[in-house]
């Protein structure tokens, strides 16, 4: 073999393997779900009232958890309505919410576990 072509091959795997590594890390970090809110940041009315959409988008084609299996918490607001999940396309859904400030602001946390890349979770802030 001559020394130039053992080069070119050395160089043509040393790349390859670079690629490798940024592919596992990159899908590494990413979570099980993007989870958002619409609008981003929720006020509410003079009657302390919010509403907003939640909104999750799968990160696998081929999710393992049900598409209900969606978990909601709330802290300084009390959840008054909450629509079913409803499927807006393969992977993305979204549910609508009406709540009420218990205090001066709140949170409301939609999340879920994923046994392949564990917790996604997303919160939205209701201010007055």
């Amino acid at each position: 073999m001559v020394k130039g072509q053992a080069s070119s091959r050395l160089s043509v795997v040393s790349a390859g393997f670079s690629v490798l590594v940024a592919v596992l890390l990159t899908s590494w970090q990413a979570s099980a779900c993007h989870i958002t809110f619409e609008p981003e940041l929720a006020k509410a009315g003079p009657d302390g009232i919010a509403s907003f959409t939640a909104v999750v988008k799968w990160e696998h084609r081929k999710c393992v958890l049900d598409d209900d299996d969606i978990n909601v918490d709330a802290e300084g607001v009390e959840i008054l309505e909450q629509s079913k999940w409803r499927k807006v396309k393969r992977g993305l859904f979204k549910s609508d919410f009406k709540v009420k400030l218990t205090g001066e602001k709140g949170k409301v946390r939609v999340w879920r576990e994923c046994s392949k890349k564990g917790v996604s979770e997303g919160f939205i802030e209701i201010t007055k």
